[in-house]
């Protein structure tokens, strides 16, 4: 058997001195003794590079997706601070009773829907960096769900998370071969815990019709805007910003006190990978933990809840008002 360096033209059989640049890195890569036979093989090759491009691409995404929901489960987990009374959990229900909300512990308003897509906007264009994708924000509405989520409020507002409400996604297009992938990394809320599709497997599994497609910095701009303004945003977007800010802050310095750019890290081989992710994963929590507890926002909580009492409403329809501005500006027509 011929080694690889012995290998052998997939045409010819004669000495190969070269392989498809396009799927190299693939062991079932096809080698060829020159431009010749190379291109003489294309046609036959031509599927199979595609496939392996893909494959290829999906295993780094993949690691994206594993990191990037990680991430979020944790700064989530940090600045969720409502009160809550009792949990009732059924196989595909999860019922939740909230407790007084002037009782937060550290006076956080409602955790923003779209944080994956906004606040950590910066980290996960690191991660993918140079992967040639291209990546749009997409608001989507499920037709079917494994687990839905009911909560009862203590002003007696009743709210579910479906069919009511739009999710939200990163959608990836693979610039060479056009394959394309949802990234959904708050699906848990569904009961959607895996965090990497295929877009065609994502959307045969839950029936998904897409509301708005939108430029991938489409929600990191409308969260920027919205934290100024005053009442529950300031709260929302403003304070939860101050979060996300610290913890870019933190990526950046793991990035240089490791030499590690965070596109290098999901390509490591499989044991570096799982180390590494652990030790950034570790890094991540621990900074926005310590920067929660040594800040209470008491100040900015109490401004936002005399705005709010004084001009009931208004802060809803200042942020609608922005939210149509910019979305309507950064909307296509379809995906990709």
């Amino acid at each position: 058997m011929a080694t690889e360096a012995q290998a052998v033209c997939t045409v010819c059989g004669e000495p190969a001195r070269s392989k498809c640049s396009a799927c190299e890195t693939d062991t079932a890569s096809h080698h060829y003794c020159g431009t010749a036979c190379q291109t003489k093989d294309w046609p036959r090759h031509k599927r199979v590079c595609k496939e392996l491009q893909d494959q290829q691409l999906a295993k780094t995404l993949a690691r994206v997706a594993d990191i990037a929901q990680q991430a979020y489960y944790d700064f989530r987990q940090n600045t969720w601070d409502t009160p809550i009374v009792k949990i009732e959990d059924g196989d595909d229900a999860l019922v939740i009773y909230d407790g007084d909300q002037l009782k937060k512990a550290k006076h956080f308003i409602r955790f923003p829907e779209h944080l994956p897509l906004a606040w950590m906007h910066n980290f996960i264009t690191g991660l993918l960096e140079g992967l040639n994708v291209k990546v749009e924000e997409v608001s989507v509405d499920l037709e079917k769900i494994p687990r839905k989520i009911t909560v009862y409020c203590s002003n007696g507002l009743i709210q579910d998370n479906w069919p009511s409400y739009h999710h939200q996604l990163i959608h990836l297009t693979s610039t060479k071969t056009k394959k394309k992938w949802a990234l959904d990394i708050s699906g848990a809320q569904y009961g959607i815990l895996q965090a990497f599709w295929s877009w065609e497997d994502y959307e045969k599994q839950y029936m998904m019709r897409i509301h708005k497609i939108r430029r991938e910095d489409t929600n990191r701009i409308l969260l920027k805007r919205a934290a100024y303004i005053s009442g529950h945003p300031s709260m929302a977007y403003g304070v939860v910003g101050l979060v996300a800010k610290r913890l870019d802050e933190a990526v950046n310095d793991w990035v240089t006190d490791r030499g590690m750019s965070l596109s290098c890290m999901v390509a490591l081989s499989n044991k570096a990978f799982d180390d590494c992710k652990a030790d950034f994963l570790s890094a991540m929590e621990n900074t926005v933990r310590s920067f929660v507890r040594a800040n209470d926002f008491y100040a900015e909580f109490q401004a936002a809840k005399k705005y709010e009492l004084q001009h009931p409403g208004i802060s809803s329809i200042e942020h609608q008002k922005l939210w149509n501005t910019i979305s309507s500006s950064a909307t296509s027509n379809s995906p990709g």
